[in-house]
């Protein structure tokens, strides 16, 4: 892992108190394996009902919050939209741009795919930092994962918190918006569904498609001529000309001790294929497999059943695709 990562997710498995990286860098990730409790701020979770409810615990427009532009909503050093709720140290414009690229997110990715995935928003907003200063950030960091060089933004599910930094990482940062939708698809995910069997994942049950789903939705929403995904394509392209590529049996099959910077590029470029149906069936497979990981009902192979190919097949079809 870049000792400097450039503002990515890391995915923290509350139910064992672990905080598991999942970076943009070219190094192997560090696993971090400090037991915390959950606390018991974290959203509580809802079984039924509107999987998008107009709005999230308290309603701001009829509280003494000030609105200061459409559907963003401001008290101190807090910020809140229908159905999140900010705490920001940077400037107000920065709060209040990270505020519209959350909101956008949620109601985006739940809209599409709520249905499909199950997913259903908890009861109290979906909680997110934003710091102004990499200092700052740093420190946060080294609460919820002491003695980690660093990363450039986080998703700690002790708290359901999504932390990220107005302050770009040194090398290799990717756009604000990629770190704000890749980290809140971690979080609306894991608050979506209780946590059984969530460990797997990170032993390798299907890390490729947790961590590859949530960098795809990194272009979930952009605008007409915007290419957020462009940089994690650019990257793996290139290290795919230097044959830094991994063959997907092997990828399918990696635990979070072996996931290196360059698979969450590869997973990336790799989801975006199968969402675009770059083979039959593949948008269906990704989210049918997704579902039942949510649950703790994937079984290995699932995925490749859904294709009707092997991971092997995969990717001889990928790579020619590729080529052409």
């Amino acid at each position: 892992m870049h000792p400097a990562l450039p503002r990515h997710v890391a995915s923290a498995l509350a139910l064992f108190g672990l905080l598991l990286p999942a970076c943009t860098g070219s190094m192997s990730a560090p696993t971090t394996q400090h037991v915390r409790a959950v606390s018991s701020d974290r959203p509580a979770l809802r079984s039924a009902g509107e999987r998008l409810p107009p709005v999230s615990g308290m309603n701001p427009a009829a509280s003494e919050w000030a609105e200061v532009e459409a559907g963003v909503w401001i008290s101190g050093l807090h910020l809140r939209t229908a159905h999140v709720s900010i705490r920001s140290d940077a400037s107000e414009q920065d709060g209040r741009r990270v505020a519209r690229l959350a909101e956008a997110h949620v109601e985006r990715l739940v809209s599409t795919y709520g249905d499909a995935l199950d997913l259903r928003l908890p009861y109290q907003p979906l909680p997110l930092v934003v710091h102004a200063r990499r200092s700052e950030f740093g420190d946060a960091l080294q609460r919820a994962a002491p003695g980690h060089p660093g990363w450039g933004a986080f998703y700690d599910a002790r708290t359901g918190s999504v932390h990220v930094c107005i302050e770009p990482a040194p090398r290799g940062a990717l756009p604000l918006e990629a770190d704000v939708r890749h980290e809140m698809t971690h979080q609306i995910l894991d608050l979506s569904t209780p946590m059984r069997d969530r460990g797997k994942i990170f032993t390798g049950g299907n890390l490729w498609l947790w961590e590859g789903f949530a960098a795809w939705s990194e272009g979930l929403g952009d605008p007409a001529g915007t290419d957020t995904r462009a940089p994690r394509r650019q990257r793996f392209e290139r290290r795919r000309a230097r044959g830094e590529v991994t063959d997907l049996p092997t990828l399918f099959r990696l635990d979070q001790d072996r996931f290196e910077g360059r698979h969450y590029d590869q997973t990336a470029v790799l989801v975006t294929y199968l969402m675009a149906n770059g083979v039959q069936g593949g948008q269906r497979a990704v989210l049918a497999t997704l579902r039942d990981l949510l649950r703790g009902r994937a079984r290995p192979g699932d995925f490749e059943r859904g294709i009707g190919m092997t991971a092997a097949q995969l990717d001889a079809t990928w790579r020619q695709g590729r080529r052409e």
